[in-house]
């Protein structure tokens, strides 16, 4: 009925029973996972008025509401940020798991409702991004996306309106680069993916 798929990884179909309306997918390496779907198969719908709730667990943790499926939203994506394996006593031999909770259509609305506001309230909470942070983060980004565009001149370029050559082995970076690298990080920000 239900399909796991964590970027990266295989699609995963080996989901197991643990109650009548519960099920569970195991997933390796959780440390490594940052993205992943669950989705329905389209080979059995649910019933007429049920739906199912979407929770996460991390060894040694407790259970995360993601969200929901249902018969009209029949995949959901979500983002859990990779997990520092320092965290993870022996991080390569654990396993998480992804539960679904088969339940009434009203159950899962309370459910996503009641979630819904708990996120709104965090978020209210939280204190501004540490503006030397955002900017540490914005300049290793652009300097990322420079140094690909970085190419070493083998002769002795001259520079633009000076007559001294630059010393043998330089790097030079396209201007057009910085232009490119400044419309995709407006795009970003504009998206709010930034």
């Amino acid at each position: 009925m239900f399909g796991c798929l964590v970027a990266g990884r295989l699609v995963q179909t080996n989901l197991e029973q643990v109650a009548e309306n519960k099920f569970i997918f195991k997933l390796e390496q959780p440390h490594l996972i940052n993205h992943l779907v669950v989705f329905l198969l389209g080979t059995v719908s649910f019933p007429e008025g049920y739906a199912a709730t979407v929770h996460f667990k991390y060894p040694q943790a407790e259970w995360v509401y993601l969200g929901a499926v249902s018969n009209d939203k029949p995949s959901a994506i979500f983002r859990l940020g990779k997990k520092d394996p320092a965290a993870f006593a022996s991080p390569d031999t654990l396993v998480a798991e992804i539960g679904i909770s088969v339940e009434t259509v009203q159950d899962v609305a309370s459910t996503v409702q009641q979630n819904s506001q708990q996120t709104q309230l965090v978020s209210s909470q939280l204190s501004p991004p540490n503006p030397n942070n955002t900017a540490v983060k914005i300049l290793q980004n652009l300097y990322d996306y420079l140094m690909s565009f970085a190419t070493k001149q083998a002769q002795n370029p001259v520079l633009f309106g000076s007559n001294s050559p630059l010393p043998n082995g330089t790097q030079v970076i396209p201007a057009k680069a910085v232009e490119e690298w400044y419309k995709s990080y407006s795009n970003k920000i504009s998206r709010g993916d930034i």
